[in-house]
């Protein structure tokens, strides 16, 4: 499912969420677009009987440290969307300076305390029960 064409940008369908890739050199150009593409998603939804959902919606925006930051104007329908430094999209933190900082971050206690639980179980269970106890963790992470 594509809203490309509709509005000219890129953009990412999964399941029930919705990426929009918007790029744009300059801070006005930047808002008038998030306005057409914002009324042009309303309106697609509305023709494929979905609702979107604007407090749910989150904005990064991504630029160089060196860039003079402008706030965005980040209404539609009388809803303000927020403008947000990172957000979680298909598992995976993402923030406004792309790296991956926000989601070691985020992983990190979860593989701290699963390699605890790893090193405990290595005394206890034997080696082809503590492989099946490591993939089991592994899936269970990734959910």
């Amino acid at each position: 499912m594509s809203l490309k064409g509709i509005t000219g940008d890129d953009d990412v369908l999964f399941a029930d969420d919705i990426s929009i890739l918007i790029t744009e050199t300059n801070y006005e150009n930047l808002n008038q677009k998030f306005r057409l593409t914002s009324d042009v998603t309303s309106r697609w939804f509305k023709a494929n009987q979905l609702v979107l959902n604007l407090m749910k919606t989150n904005i990064i925006k991504c630029s160089p440290l060196h860039f003079l930051q402008s706030q965005l104007i980040t209404e539609h329908n009388n809803t303000t969307v927020s403008e947000v430094h990172d957000t979680e999209f298909l598992g995976v933190q993402i923030d406004n300076q792309l790296n991956w900082k926000c989601h070691i971050d985020q992983i990190l206690p979860e593989l701290s305390t699963a390699g605890f639980v790893m090193r405990q179980l290595f005394y206890i269970l034997n080696l082809k029960t503590l492989r099946m106890a490591t993939l089991l963790t592994s899936f269970n992470h990734q959910k």
